[in-house]
């Protein structure tokens, strides 16, 4: 199942139905194996969880996934997101509930071993870019800059201001 684009929101759709089947969400399940389905649920930090649940993987999430937490639902959203193992994923402000430690957990381990993957990024946490190849940096809805985070301190007084106010 190779997904060319793969985009995860903020606040991605969980639907009533079981953990399996919001990992699966558009597809059949049984298209997938049971790996499939531990291996994602790895890279986006949520296996153990997973084990623990009455069911596991076929545990109900509830209405809208009334369930499992913010960070649990975005955590869905990213492992639901690399089942189909794109080229392009695209997080936008998809960890803002998760803190800074297990994103960058999450962002290293769907990296690691996949230099076939372009991840695209939205976020207003300046940490959440600090390993970025390149950061374009808006300003009043417009590119203001662009570079490394290095480059973009150097060259940005108001990026460089954001980045130093987060100890950066």
């Amino acid at each position: 199942f190779p997904g060319a684009i793969s985009y995860v929101p903020q606040e991605p759709l969980i639907i009533k139905g079981t953990v399996r089947e919001n990992l699966a969400f558009g597809y059949d399940s049984s298209d997938f194996k049971e790996d499939d389905f531990w291996q994602v649920l790895e890279k986006a930090e949520l296996a153990s969880f997973v084990k623990e649940l009455p069911l596991a993987l076929d545990t109900p999430l509830g209405e809208r996934g009334t369930n499992v937490s913010g960070g649990q639902r975005q955590r869905l959203g990213i492992a639901r997101a690399l089942i189909t193992m794109p080229k392009i994923l695209v997080l936008d402000e998809s960890t803002s509930a998760l803190d800074a430690a297990t994103e960058a957990n999450i962002t290293s381990s769907v990296l690691r071993n996949r230099s076939d993957l372009t991840l695209i990024v939205v976020a207003h946490r300046l940490s959440t870019l600090l390993d970025a190849d390149r950061i374009y940096f808006m300003e009043d809805g417009k590119v203001a800059n662009s570079g490394s985070f290095q480059e973009l301190k150097q060259s940005n007084l108001l990026f460089r201001e954001q980045a130093e106010a987060m100890g950066l």
